[in-house]
């Protein structure tokens, strides 16, 4: 990485992939299971004596992401400190989009 990154400018960067990337799916027939999805956003902070240790970025309402919904709106998912991780089962739902679209695919 050639430049330095702030961390509301990767936090853009992460929701405007996530919106991309759910888009897509919802146009392929699939969406995400926000239930099921989180994230963790990383950052340091630096001490004068050299030291570093994680920001947390996990508790600031400002850093919230959304996923994609069928429905036109933006489903908040789980923001985890960065020193917490979580088995989840695959967060993409290709299941019930038939129930909400009906036979054509296309939203009613």
């Amino acid at each position: 990485m050639d430049e330095e990154e702030t961390v509301a400018e990767a936090h853009t960067a992460l929701q405007e992939s996530i919106n991309s990337w759910g888009g897509l799916l919802l146009a392929t027939g699939g969406a995400f299971k926000p239930i099921e999805c989180f994230y963790n956003l990383m950052s340091f902070g630096w001490k004068p004596n050299g030291e570093w240790s994680y920001e947390n970025n996990h508790e600031d309402d400002n850093l919230l992401i959304g996923v994609p919904m069928l429905d036109g709106r933006l489903a908040q998912i789980e923001h985890l400190p960065v020193n917490t991780s979580k088995e989840t089962p695959w967060c993409l739902d290709f299941t019930n989009r038939m129930q909400q679209t009906g036979n054509s695919g296309h939203a009613k």
